[in-house]
């Protein structure tokens, strides 16, 4: 009896055995092989919003390091390439992969890579002449992978077919072979070796060759893009994904880590097309689903990847994936009214940001996202604001701020709620003072958050300053204008002011306009020369309340007496609403910016001045704020007189002393 017993477990053990070796492959588990040399790697920094990934994006370990096995599969919690390395490319392939792919498909990607390898280290006939003569570090990689990288990715692919199919191949190499124009033959020479060894077919595994950092953001191989542009003809079913616009994180060859999602989308992207995944929508699904009041993505006229996943309504929606893409909804309505503006989006990984541009209304605004949610399930809507709407076309424009940004409509619907004007509020259409608030045009609470931009002194590089500061993000920017008087240049005209405003709108900021040449003068009329710049531009200047402030001056007022800085502005602001121009007016305080008390004394007979009630004061923030108290003190001066405050400008440590930041 006992051996009967026995012999029965070890028939159940050799049945279930041959189960699990004989179960097919799931077709939902799409693999992809990615190898390469540093950038494929992985040089970013891990950030948090990277930690959080699906259980449905997976990796294999193809090394045994820290608690990763080699041939296992584990959550694609970066590295992917070995235990010590960074963020790559791959993480945010995988990631945009199964934001656009239906709920039931999971992917998995197996990464081989080599800092600084030349691509002879994936060819399996001669990988070990080259092998014996690299540098030490570069050993200690190739033996991680038990001596042989492309012998270990091929072990590593043959597993990952056991539990699911090989879709495509990722490669990003080149920077070592910078210059090499056979490169390109030499990459086909593996990637025919792969498909091979795997018993694949090259019409079904496309390639996909990264650029390497180009030459106009700095990158010190640029040059080797034009050698990666000759590998779809070389090739066939391969092609380039662009590095267009990322940067490198210092060292002129390793992309940043915002580099690296950007560019792992665009992988992602690129094989969503060949997966037949970007749809065409016919005229009649629009009328389908398009009404007055509410507007589908696919259906307007966008820049863009329309993909068919993940919409509450309609049939898509449309990825806002580079700096340049956008989707222009046009409402038409019958009257002149207030409406209130709806985006509906899909939650995805890490942190968004969309600009949405009402009527020439910029709002930036932050995506809610669900680590958690799929498809459907991970659909909202946000509340953008109420806007004033005429009669006839209206223009909503929804553009991305941060990485890419999936749109599914937008919506409108009328404001039966929109407020009555109340005693002593401007009644302009822009930005405003309610007490101690700055509202915007929808009447939101507006808290600034910016730099200063000096553009007197830097004009030729404008734009690609407003971007840069737009990509930290800021909301709003204070841009140095010159009235021709003390930096031996003419004048700022009034086209170029224009094209800063537009820049601005673009970019989803506002832009505080100042006169910088008044810096320090205790003489008024000075002080009305500033104020004369703006009138002399007031043709540009009008209708912009709800995307510009007008900061007359730059910290005009020394050391004269508090009245005097009074007088100053009592004098100055009625020009400028003479002068038809119904902006916020920001004012600085006296002693170049620093003395609060001149608010204090006189703040509310300045705002008095002013017809519109409209003027928000500032602060500067150096030497005299290296006290907390004092710096609580400046600033609770102004708001308990129920004066609107901003800090203008902050500094961390100044020639006059140190500034008590941590207040």
């Amino acid at each position: 009896m006992k051996n009967k017993i026995i012999l029965f477990f070890v028939g159940v053990f050799f049945t279930l055995k041959s189960a699990v070796s004989l179960a097919a492959p799931d077709p939902n588990f799409h693999i992809y092989l990615c190898f390469g040399q540093s950038n494929m790697e992985g040089q970013g920094r891990i950030e948090s919003q990277d930690l959080v990934v699906s259980d449905r994006f997976q990796m294999m370990s193809t090394q045994s390091c820290g608690s990763r096995e080699l041939y296992k599969w584990y959550a694609a919690v970066p590295p992917l390439a070995g235990c010590y390395k960074q963020l790559g490319p791959a993480d945010y392939f995988g990631r945009t992969m199964l934001d656009n792919l239906s709920p039931e498909i999971k992917v998995g990607v197996v990464v081989v890579a080599v800092g600084g390898c030349d691509i002879k280290l994936f060819d399996k006939d001669n990988y070990l002449s080259y092998s014996y003569n690299v540098e030490d570090y570069m050993k200690e990689i190739i033996r991680a992978y038990g001596g042989n990288p492309y012998g270990r990715f091929i072990d590593c692919a043959k597993k990952a077919q056991e539990a699911g199919v090989i879709k495509g191949i990722l490669l990003h190499q080149g920077e070592t072979n910078t210059g090499d124009y056979s490169w390109p033959s030499k990459v086909k020479g593996v990637y025919e070796n792969i498909l091979n060894d795997l018993n694949l077919d090259g019409k079904d595994v496309p390639l996909l060759v990264g650029e390497v950092v180009r030459t106009e953001q700095g990158g010190s191989c640029g040059r080797h893009n034009d050698v990666i542009a000759k590998v779809p003809s070389t090739i066939p079913n391969s092609y380039v994904i662009s590095a267009e616009g990322l940067g490198h994180q210092g060292d002129f060859v390793h992309f940043s880590a915002e580099s690296y999602r950007k560019l792992g989308a665009r992988y992602a992207e690129q094989m969503l097309k060949l997966l037949n995944n970007e749809v065409e929508i016919p005229d009649a699904e629009c009328d389908k689903y398009d009404s007055d009041l509410k507007k589908e993505a696919e259906c307007a006229d966008y820049n863009g990847t329309l993909l068919a996943l993940s919409a509450q309504s309609g049939s898509g929606v449309v990825n806002l994936s580079e700096e340049d893409n956008y989707v222009n909804f046009t409402f038409n309505v019958e009257q002149d009214a207030k409406y209130k503006v709806y985006v509906g989006y899909n939650t995805i990984y890490g942190y968004k940001q969309i600009m949405c541009n009402v009527n020439g209304v910029p709002k930036t605004m932050d995506f809610d996202y669900d680590s958690e949610a799929d498809g459907k399930d991970g659909m909202k809507e946000m509340f953008v604001g109420s806007y004033s709407f005429a009669k006839g076309d209206n223009l909503v424009k929804v553009a991305p701020v941060w990485t890419w940004a999936p749109i599914d409509y937008v919506r409108i619907e009328l404001d039966t709620d929109a407020p009555s004007q109340e005693p002593g509020v401007s009644d302009v259409e822009g930005f405003h003072v309610d007490g101690n608030k700055l509202l915007d045009v929808c009447d939101n609470e507006f808290v600034m958050r910016g730099v200063n931009m000096a553009y007197t002194w830097y004009k030729g590089s404008a734009y690609d300053q407003l971007k840069a500061i737009r990509n930290h993000g800021a909301n709003a920017v204070r841009i140095v204008l010159t009235d021709g008087k003390d930096y031996g240049t003419p004048a700022d005209d009034a086209s170029a002011v224009k094209r800063l405003i537009e820049a601005c709108r673009e970019l989803g900021m506002v832009a505080i306009l100042e006169v910088h040449d008044e810096t320090g003068s205790d003489n008024i009329s000075d002080l009305e020369d500033a104020a004369r710049y703006f009138v002399n531009i007031a043709d540009v200047l009008k209708g912009t309340e709800a995307s510009v402030i007008i900061n007359i001056a730059n910290e005009w007022h020394n050391s004269s007496s508090a009245a005097n800085w009074r007088d100053g502005y009592v004098r100055t602001i009625p020009m400028i609403r003479k002068a038809g121009l119904r902006h916020c007016i920001m004012v600085d305080a006296g002693g170049y910016g620093q003395n609060a008390a001149t608010i204090h004394s006189y703040g509310k007979d300045v705002l008095a001045a002013d017809e519109e009630n409209n003027v928000i004061f500032s602060i500067h923030m150096y030497g005299t704020a290296g006290n907390k108290n004092r710096v609580k003190s400046n600033i609770d001066g102004v708001i308990n007189q129920g004066l609107a405050l901003c800090i203008g400008e902050f500094g961390w440590y100044h020639s006059d002393g140190d500034v008590d930041e941590d207040l």
